[in-house]
């Protein structure tokens, strides 16, 4: 397992690809209780964890390190895309392909396997 230090130094280069602010990508290590994502190590896995008021909605287990990583900037990346078609909407207008196609821009520059994945995905929603 890598240490958690490296891990958030590789999300911090990994983002500055993307032009992503390092405030954006603090790997938080437990729950805050307001739905922020963390990462869970305990189990000798990488856990991508969101929990909000003590409840646990969501947990996504892995060995690889870097589907950890994506898991993680895919969240990220999501909701920088919808503040950018927030920003971009005309006449209050909802565009939610203008989000779509920035968050694969977005992940293209960090991956380009990762951009085609979140092709993939988009296209089967």
């Amino acid at each position: 397992m890598m240490p958690l230090n490296e891990i958030q130094r590789k999300i911090y280069k990994m983002g500055q690809d993307a032009a992503i602010h390092p405030s954006r990508l603090i790997l938080r290590t437990g729950s805050s209780g307001d739905g922020v994502p963390y990462i869970d190590i305990s189990n000798g896995t990488y856990d991508y964890v969101i929990a909000e008021r003590g409840v646990e909605f969501s947990r996504r287990i892995t060995n690889d390190l870097d589907e950890f990583l994506y898991y993680f900037l895919d969240g990220v990346i999501s909701m920088l895309s919808f503040e950018y078609e927030f920003a971009h909407r005309k006449n209050s207008e909802y565009l939610i392909n203008v989000a779509f196609d920035k968050k694969v821009e977005l992940m293209s520059l960090i991956s380009k396997s990762w951009g085609i994945r979140t092709y993939e995905e988009i296209k089967h929603l």
